[in-house]
């Protein structure tokens, strides 16, 4: 992908992070990305990435949330190293890190760092004046659909997925500063005195919410199964999970499909496709684990609708 030269917002707010009045270099794109655009530059013997949201994305993302988010962190040995976020335009500034490398989730060493990193967050409880709600999302992206679903059974999916609201909000008390965004993709290992760190980046989802969820988020992305997704489960508690905690798991497995699966019509049929994301998969997951969540729920317990 060709260089490009900064807008005048970009410049500005460039200049305004680094304190510099020289000539502004061209941006480099970095391909990936399912939500922002990302662009490298160098400034003063440093190199820096230049986040900006892309199209829509001020329609399901709250940038004050965010900028509250890093504000509650304010620790750069679990995040990105973060020089600037303008809540008003959505732009971020963070230190480029080179050797940077993503998490594998198909890698059983990677993940169970992965938890360990996220059980060690969890651990800090802490909290923001937002709330995260996964079944928000799944309505939002509904709502910002502009045709029927391509799957012919997807009334009867969501209803069942949405049906186990009830019994989950008796969680709530629960509720801490989560990520709501765990894809392994957001988990960076970087080379450290001690060999490789590993931080947890990207936090524009976040928000109060049942810490669990995040194995959840971990778990779909990397195309996991109910067997991979117990190891998954063991690795965070350290342990065998109760049947509360693995059901809370399982449903948020199928939210999470649910609401990818949505994201991804949604964003199809504003002509954007991702072909290396399988949206279908996720479909699934919401079909197959909300069918295992009221499979295992002990009678008397349901409080919600199949």
């Amino acid at each position: 992908m060709n260089a490009i030269q900064p807008t005048p917002d970009q410049a500005a707010l460039i200049r305004r992070a680094l304190g510099t009045a020289e000539p502004l270099p061209e941006l480099e794109p970095i391909p990936g990305g399912l939500t922002n655009h990302s662009f490298r530059f160098r400034v003063g013997g440093g190199e820096y990435l230049l986040r900006v949201p892309g199209p829509g994305t001020a329609e399901i993302i709250d940038r004050h949330h965010e900028a509250a988010v890093y504000a509650a962190i304010h620790d750069r040995n679990l995040t990105d190293d973060l020089i600037i976020l303008d809540p008003d335009t959505g732009m971020k500034i963070t230190r480029y890190w080179p050797q940077a490398r993503n998490c594998d989730p198909s890698d059983d060493g990677e993940s169970r760092a992965a938890m360990a990193l996220l059980r060690e967050f969890h651990g800090r409880r802490l909290h923001v004046t937002h709330t995260y709600s996964i079944f928000r999302e799944i309505r939002n992206y509904q709502r910002l659909m502009t045709a029927p679903s391509e799957y012919a059974d997807h009334a009867q999916v969501q209803a069942r997925c949405m049906g186990m609201a009830p019994w989950l909000s008796r969680f709530r008390k629960e509720y801490i500063l989560s990520h709501c965004d765990t894809v392994s993709d957001n988990f960076l290992f970087i080379p450290s005195e001690d060999g490789e760190e590993l931080h947890l980046i990207d936090w524009e989802y976040s928000g109060e919410h049942d810490p669990l969820a995040d194995i959840s988020m971990f778990a779909s992305y990397g195309s996991y199964d109910r067997e991979r997704t117990d190891w998954l489960m063991r690795c965070y508690f350290e342990g065998e999970p109760t049947l509360s905690e693995r059901l809370r798991v399982y449903a948020y497995l199928a939210l999470t499909g649910m609401m990818w699966s949505n994201w991804a019509e949604y964003k199809k049929q504003r002509g954007v496709v991702y072909e290396d994301y399988d949206a279908a998969a996720q479909f699934r997951y919401a079909d197959e684990f909300s069918r295992l969540f009221w499979e295992l729920l002990p009678p008397g317990e349901a409080g919600g609708r199949r």
